[in-house]
């Protein structure tokens, strides 16, 4: 194997055996041991999939990124993913000058933007700068690519998006439907879990 996949697979060892030793909280709390082993797994597989997405507008990375991974341990994941979820929002729906100004736009809502970024900045830039297409979809991958994580047990968030459910069809108009589809509609699509009747 030559010195520099010998180098890779060197720092990807780093990398796993740092988020391996990191413990995670969730909503303030530790994780479970199987769930923080599942979050460690899962932010490895992350750093891989942002070197071949480097690779793939031509950026290689030339160390190991300490401080990211230092940073993205001592967050709470729901602010890891709440931010990322706003990065991509913003992303997709607004338009930014540059990719400071798109950070400025962000770091009023997630003060640590720009350390949860920073594995990806130079693409962020090349999208903002030049309008890149490669330099978008890698952006947008890569702010995706951990909202995949799926985590048993976490009942709050179970609980929040049936709530965010019922809220949403609580908020859609009724008009349109006479009573009889409204009636088929509800027995499709029950308000409740409990009433899987058909």
């Amino acid at each position: 194997m030559s010195n520099s996949k010998n180098q890779v697979v060197s720092t990807w060892e780093i990398v796993e055996a740092k988020l391996r030793r990191a413990l995670f909280l969730f909503q303030g709390q530790r994780l479970s041991d199987q769930n923080n082993q599942m979050v460690a797994d899962a932010l490895s597989l992350w750093y891989l999939a942002s070197d071949d997405l480097l690779r793939s507008v031509g950026i290689s990375r030339d160390s190991l990124d300490n401080r990211w991974l230092n940073r993205l341990s001592s967050l709470d994941l729901v602010e890891v993913f709440s931010a990322l979820k706003g990065a991509d929002l913003a992303l997709l729906t607004q338009d930014f000058s540059s990719y400071d100004t798109f950070k400025q736009y962000l770091r009023a809502e997630f003060p640590f933007i720009g350390d949860l970024l920073s594995p990806m900045s130079r693409v962020f830039a090349s999208w903002f700068t030049c309008e890149d297409q490669d330099a978008f979809s890698a952006c947008h991958c890569w702010l995706c690519f951990p909202s995949r994580l799926n985590l048993p047990g976490l009942v709050a968030l179970e609980d929040a998006a049936f709530s965010g459910y019922l809220a949403r069809e609580e908020s859609l108009p009724t008009d349109g439907f006479t009573e009889e589809e409204a009636q088929l509609i509800s027995t499709w699509f029950p308000r409740s879990l409990e009433l899987n009747q058909f």
